[in-house]
Order: C-alpha cells, then structure tokens, then sequence
C-alpha cells in the first residue's frame, strides 16, 4: 500500500481546479503543474495517506511538469478540470487547505478556482505506470 501498488479505499477530501474567466480579459489564468505540485505537497504535509489527480495514483517520487499547455504527473497527461482526492483525516486537510493566507488562498488570489469537498468514502486506483 505505501508504494501505491494497490487500490485504496477511505475517507478524505477532493478537491477541484480550475480556470476561471475573467470578464473583459483576453486569457484566463490557467492552472500551472507547479500549483498541483503545491497542493499535492499541502495534502501529504497534512496527512494525506494516498493521493490521485486526474485519476492517476501519486506516488512521493512523483513529478508534475510543464510541457506548453500541458500538465503531466509523471508520464500520465492531466487534463482539466483538474481533481485531487486524497484519503486521509478531511478534517485536518480542509483545516490545512483554508487557512488564511495558506496556499489556497494563494491560488484563487491569481484567479483560479479551487473547490474543497468532504467524501466520506473515496477510492484510489493503484498506480499503473513504470517503477524505477
């Protein structure tokens, strides 16, 4: 289970981003793969037992990278709108997430979206890509 090689099932937060148009501006800001990364670290820093985005299993020796448009958690394309679930204590992420001047706030103060919601019960997949 801690090498994410197997399904996951518990409770925890998933949370959504996403761009949000602007009125009047030419180009909405658009979610980079440094702000997943960054909400990815927020979550394993306050409990988070297993992570996915997109529904792709993160692991700790996953990278998020930028390629144009693009964003990959490792070798896995991630598209928009971007969700992570992260199984573990919701109280004590949602707590973490909403902090005053936290990395949320952060993110919607450049205009991006971020949902938060509570699930009693996710389920991650195990991870399907190459091991080093």
């Amino acid at each position: 289970m801690v090498l994410g090689l197997t399904p996951v099932e518990g409770p925890g937060v998933v949370v959504r981003v996403s761009e949000r148009p602007i009125p009047g501006a030419v180009v909405a800001p658009a979610v980079q793969a440094g702000d997943l990364s960054g909400l990815v670290n927020e979550l394993w820093s306050n409990g988070a037992e297993a992570l996915a985005v997109g529904g792709v299993r993160i692991l700790a020796t996953t990278g998020f990278r930028q390629v144009d448009d693009a964003v990959f958690a490792g070798i896995f394309r991630l598209d928009p709108p971007y969700e992570i679930e992260a199984i573990g204590d919701p109280v004590v992420m949602i707590g973490a997430l909403n902090l005053r001047g936290g990395y949320v706030e952060g993110l919607r103060s450049v205009g991006l979206m971020v949902e938060i919601q509570e699930s009693s019960r996710l389920r991650l997949p195990a991870y399907q890509g190459p091991l080093r």
